[in-house]
């Protein structure tokens, strides 16, 4: 389906203007430097770009056929802490407080993860099997709320990104 038909399909579904564009437009002004008032914005450092307003997704739906069907969020790494721990403590220690993991099933990662980090929301992807744009699309029904101008989004078998390098993302945003 070609990206401009999804766009339109996302947004019909979910109501025209799902983010403030006059917000918007503030964020725009104010990253800028310059407020509609004519002042200064002050620099937007990056917990205060990243409180509420750039949540992360994971996705971690996928079958894991080439594992065995081992899930990857739980394998472990050289210190012990499994893929998805990584993550979300990365992700925490650069402030982002909004965390979520798309899976496909409420069964170990989900127990795991509400036992480890409960302030992480866990969200099920029963159409999984359509593909990784499914849970993409989950992640964003998850988070679609006002004020939120963008997303961190990283795949589970992908642990090793430091708070530093997330951090410096969001700075850069």
């Amino acid at each position: 389906q070609p990206a401009a038909d999804m766009d339109l399909r996302r947004s019909t579904r979910r109501g025209a203007g799902c983010l403030d564009p006059a917000l918007a437009e503030l964020e725009n002004r104010a990253s800028l430097g310059a407020l509609s008032d004519g002042s200064q914005a002050k620099a937007r450092s990056g917990a205060d770009t990243m409180s509420g307003v750039i949540p992360a997704v994971i996705l971690a739906a996928g079958l894991s056929s080439r594992m065995g069907g081992r899930a990857k969020a739980l394998l472990p790494l050289a210190d012990g802490r499994t893929f998805i721990d990584t993550i979300i403590t990365s992700f925490a220690a650069a402030g982002v407080d909004d965390i979520v993991v798309v899976g496909h099933e409420a069964g170990a990662v989900t127990d795991h993860v509400a036992s480890r980090a409960p302030q992480v929301r866990c969200v099920r992807n029963d159409d999984y099997r359509q593909g990784q744009f499914s849970s993409l699309i989950a992640g964003l029904d998850a988070i679609d709320r006002p004020g939120v101008s963008g997303m961190l989004l990283t795949l589970v078998d992908v642990p090793r990104v430091s708070p530093s390098t997330i951090a410096a993302v969001l700075q850069r945003y």
